[in-house]
């Protein structure tokens, strides 16, 4: 990843998330109109993160966790 300000290299995680992305795209795949080993690239890239996209929801569902009980040790 490369950008001209600091603005440019922030990723929100949790979005890529809901798209069932791990990392941002490339530029060079969110061109229109790929070569064809271009396309091959981008699919495989994009079938990565489709079998772990309902895993990645789940991790941005709301889970609370029980706390503990308190000892008083009396």
């Amino acid at each position: 990843m490369s950008a001209f300000d600091r603005r440019g290299m922030v990723v929100e995680f949790t979005e890529l998330a809901r798209k069932g992305l791990q990392t941002p795209i490339p530029l060079w795949m969110q061109k229109a109109n790929l070569p064809a080993w271009a396309s091959k690239a981008k699919e495989e890239w994009l079938e990565r993160g489709r079998s772990r996209h309902h895993l990645m929801l789940q991790a941005l569902q709301d889970q609370r966790a029980e706390k503990p009980a308190v000892s008083t040790g009396s």
